[in-house]
């Protein structure tokens, strides 16, 4: 995923809305991966104004966020987008994934862990390391 610059964004933003082109013709002028890119960028605006433009830190959500998030979209007729910014939640296909998941499991998600997973080998060893346990193998 390609992370653009505030200051693109808001180029981006002020040339649509002088009328300088339209979204498809404004991604490709400022070489944006799509023109749904810069509809988005501009429908965030247009919603929240120009604070959505700033890069969001990746975010840990709670089960209980993610649980209400997921049970107003099943109960209302609100869209996924609508939800997402009801909820502060940066990306509305996250929440689209929490239903997905929780059609199929009957459940909200939990986090994903992230990272190199551990070698089997190294955790054979640090179980060995311990001196205690090296004398209760022997004395068995």
């Amino acid at each position: 995923m390609v992370k653009y610059s505030i200051e693109l964004k808001q180029r981006v933003i002020q040339d649509y809305l002088s009328g300088k082109g339209g979204s498809t013709y404004l991604a490709k002028l400022h070489n944006v991966g799509s023109s749904s890119q810069v509809r988005r960028w501009i429908r965030n605006y247009r919603a929240e104004g120009l604070h959505t433009a700033h890069s969001k830190v990746n975010k840990n959500y709670s089960m209980e966020l993610k649980e209400n998030a997921v049970q107003c979209y099943l109960t209302t007729d609100l869209t996924y987008e609508a939800v997402a910014r009801k909820f502060e939640i940066t990306n509305f296909t996250l929440l689209a994934s929490w239903v997905n998941h929780f059609k199929i499991y009957g459940e909200v998600p939990i986090s994903k862990k992230r990272g190199r997973r551990k070698k089997l080998e190294s955790i054979a060893s640090s179980m060995t390391q311990n001196p205690n346990d090296s004398q209760r193998i022997k004395e068995l």
